[in-house]
């Protein structure tokens, strides 16, 4: 049956080797990517949310 939602999900993988998380972050916020859901340690996602 079809939804009434219309749901896209996109999987996106941080850069390997850099912490350097901004060309990612600044091509999800021109893509209008709010909605994030981080499988990684807390360590790595608080490094991310400070950029």
């Amino acid at each position: 049956a079809p939804s009434r939602y219309s749901i896209k999900i996109k999987i996106r993988q941080l850069p390997t080797g850099s912490k350097d998380a901004r060309p990612l972050l600044k091509e999800m916020k021109k893509g209008k990517e709010f909605c994030v859901i981080f499988d990684c340690s807390y360590q790595t996602a608080a490094d991310v949310l400070k950029q």
